[in-house]
């Protein structure tokens, strides 16, 4: 759901009508598993992007259920998301 929301706001927000790439890598390093995002749009501004909406909202209480942590590195060549999850023991 995490990545889907990002991917999402990636496609809907990163591009003028030009278009652009987005990219989604899924690993595991170490004990984790490790979603990166990226795309190659505006980039994420806190003086013209509010990171408050209902979908960050979202994207934060699941993190946080998770135990999870949400790394952003954004400039005006894109932006890139890292999520990274921490495998427990499987049952």
């Amino acid at each position: 759901m995490i990545a889907s929301e990002l991917l999402v706001n990636a496609a809907r927000h990163a591009f003028d009508d030009a278009g652009g790439t987005v990219h989604m890598e899924l690993a595991t390093r170490g004990g984790d598993i490790v979603c990166s995002i990226g795309d190659n749009g505006y980039g994420w501004s806190d003086s013209t992007t509010s990171r408050a909406g209902y979908g960050s909202s979202v994207v934060g209480m699941l993190v946080q259920d998770l135990g999870a942590e949400l790394n952003v590195a954004s400039s005006a060549l894109g932006t890139a998301i890292e999520l990274i999850v921490p495998l427990g023991p499987v049952s």
